[in-house]
């Protein structure tokens, strides 16, 4: 009897196994999810990422050959989904953007599933190298990482990896006020 197991990534479809008899004909298969459950003649099948076992009877019915069994393992892993933080950009010494507006992007969904299947949020870091920087009205004029922090993410089929972003702070527009200039003609 061949009984051969399934692992593969996540993609949404329903996955049973199927056990063969090879050099006997007639020989009766059933299945379940459990090794003193009750067994019927189609495989258990599974959708979700994780690990299952399934067990098979080979049967007789002629009585010539005794039964055979065993299991075998289906496992569906999860898929690696990409977090992006969005780019944000802010203008040196602007009160009203100190906290910019932050968002993310994700990719590799399968089975045209969405964001809708993850529950959590998303903390956000602001990086100049390896250093934490915070944001301010007073954050020097030039670019940084903003790190998605995953770790609040959970999804029954996707894992996550963050992926930076940028905010970028722009330079303030320097207004000089005109000083009215009066100067006597000749």
């Amino acid at each position: 009897v061949t009984f051969d197991g399934y692992d593969e990534l996540y993609d949404g479809a329903a996955h049973g196994l199927e056990a063969e008899v090879t050099g006997l004909t007639g020989m009766t298969i059933t299945y379940s999810d459990s090794a003193t459950g009750t067994f019927s003649a189609t495989s258990p099948e599974y959708t979700d990422a994780g690990t299952y076992t399934v067990y098979f009877k080979a049967v007789d019915p002629d009585g010539n050959y005794s039964d055979a069994t065993g299991s075998a393992q289906i496992i569906i892993r999860k898929v690696e989904v990409t977090v992006t933080a969005d780019d944000r950009s802010m203008t040196y010494g602007d009160t009203t953007t100190l906290t910019p507006a932050e968002g993310v992007t994700y990719a590799g969904f399968v089975n045209s599933e969405t964001s809708s299947v993850v529950s959590g949020t998303v903390g956000y870091g602001y990086f100049d190298g390896a250093t934490a920087v915070t944001i301010s009205n007073t954050l020097p004029v030039k670019t940084y990482d903003i790190t998605p922090d995953v770790s609040g993410l959970s999804a029954t089929n996707y894992t996550f990896v963050p992926a930076n972003g940028t905010l970028t702070v722009g330079q303030a527009r320097l207004e000089v006020p005109s000083a009215a200039y009066d100067e006597p003609s000749d």
